[in-house]
């Protein structure tokens, strides 16, 4: 009856019904797609009611079927959701990033570890974040894996609790350490920083396609030391190191952010071992307990597969956020091309244009840093004359607390309270960019 029935209406080929199974199969003619409503009118007067079934669990995000585009409706429910999590989570980094809150906790060398503490708290929920917190995320589906399908919540914290002993061990030793060496170890430190930040960000940037699940990345294997035991990529299936999750924890030291490096430099000057390893280790408790959200909602989804596998989804995306934002910031440190050009492009504001200082034969260009940045970010100076910068610096913090401008001078230009000047003389006609010694906040010097 339901099979005579459906036959006779236009562009249905076949069909195949079986009551037992409620299910009935239609085959139409390419371009003529049955419409439901139509089918469900002819069977009205036996009773019968058709609804589509929910199996597009093969079918794409967006697909096309009978010259047709379609969309699946359970992925793209996914989609938005994920997608508006994933916005959500964007914007409270830059809202944490940019509100300056690390200006109201500054460290120098005559605070205190509760100010360290408090300094840290903010670091590992804004700028630490990006490089920490993103490997924390990659790693996070791999310890699932091994230590979740124990069955417990407990036996799944055991390598996030091993990952932040190592890293307050590692912090409070090397602030000790450092403060015994001094001073002479900072250059050394800072040189060091830009090469250790792009090879982090390059292995995040794969760990993050690898957790959504993209074929050729997962054929890549990332491997710490051997004597580690433990390796880093989901491709690999050994990741049963003992102290793997400790060591990682402790080579969490290495990983570098403004806020972080600005807690170091302060701790060195105290010339204390003890104090260095007192403060280090409050400032790593602090970021700990910013950081230990990842963990706890990690944690979790880990025994719940949907849950798991939405919030691996979402872990990727933002590894892969958090390796572009980083990478990017370090083109803009290198003063090469970037995504932050882009935005300069759409959006290019006004130039302070130089004033010139006729009585000593200099240009004068003045910018204030504070704890949102830096204002004004693009400047006009003429070649050939010499250029005074000065900056008055009300309340810079982390990466902002140093300037870079590799075209114009070596090295570092640090910002105390106040105004900083620093001479130069442009050469070369040409648009070049200055950022922090991170490359976070960036702007740029025409030199006509």
């Amino acid at each position: 009856m339901i099979k005579s029935t459906l036959e006779t209406i236009e562009g249905v080929l076949s069909v195949d019904a079986s009551t037992s199974s409620g299910e009935v199969i239609i085959t139409h003619k390419k371009g003529l797609y049955p419409d439901l409503k139509r089918l469900n009118k002819a069977l009205a007067e036996y009773g019968y009611t058709l609804g589509y079934k929910d199996d597009d669990s093969e079918r794409s995000l967006i697909y096309f079927e009978n010259g047709g585009i379609f969309y699946n409706p359970a992925k793209m429910k996914q989609f938005l959701g994920t997608s508006l999590v994933v916005l959500v989570l964007v914007a409270a980094f830059y809202l944490i990033s940019g509100s300056g809150i690390a200006s109201r906790v500054m460290v120098s060398s005559d605070t205190g570890p509760l100010v360290y503490l408090l300094f840290g708290l903010v670091a590992g929920a804004s700028t630490c974040a990006a490089l920490v917190g993103g490997v924390l995320l990659s790693l996070s589906k791999s310890w699932n894996k091994i230590y979740a399908s124990q069955g417990s919540r407990l036996s799944a914290a055991v390598p996030h609790v091993m990952f932040y002993t190592g890293r307050l061990i590692a912090f409070a030793l090397a602030g000790g350490v450092l403060a015994l060496v001094g001073a002479s170890i900072t250059e050394t430190i800072t040189k060091a920083t830009p090469v250790i930040t792009v090879v982090v960000s390059s292995v995040m940037f794969v760990l993050g396609l690898q957790m959504l699940n993209v074929s050729w990345a997962k054929k890549i294997r990332i491997a710490l030391p051997s004597g580690v035991g433990f390796r880093v990529s989901e491709s690999s299936t050994d990741n049963k190191g003992k102290f793997g999750p400790l060591s990682i924890g402790a080579a969490s030291l290495l990983l570098p952010c403004g806020m972080t490096l600005t807690a170091f430099i302060a701790s060195i000057t105290s010339g204390s071992f003890v104090v260095g390893a007192i403060n280090m280790f409050s400032f790593a408790f602090g970021t700990m307990l910013s950081l230990s959200f990842i963990s706890i909602v990690s944690i979790g989804f880990s025994n719940h597969k949907i849950w798991s596998n939405r919030f691996n989804t979402v872990a990727g995306i933002m590894v892969l956020f958090f390796a572009i934002f980083t990478l990017n910031a370090q083109l803009n440190a290198a003063g090469l091309p970037s995504l932050t050009d882009v935005s300069s492009f759409i959006n290019p504001g006004s130039s302070t244009q130089a004033v010139e200082d006729g009585s000593k034969n200099v240009q004068v260009i003045k910018m204030v840093a504070n704890r949102s940045g830096y204002s004004p970010t693009s400047f006009t100076v003429r070649s050939g004359v010499p250029v005074r910068w000065e900056v008055n610096n009300t309340g810079a913090s982390g990466c902002t607390n140093v300037l870079i401008a590799r075209d114009f001078f070596s090295g570092n230009f640090p910002l105390n309270p106040g105004v900083n000047v620093k001479e130069f003389t442009p050469q070369k006609p040409g648009t070049y960019k200055f950022s922090c010694w991170m490359g976070m906040v960036s702007g740029v010097i025409k030199v006509t």
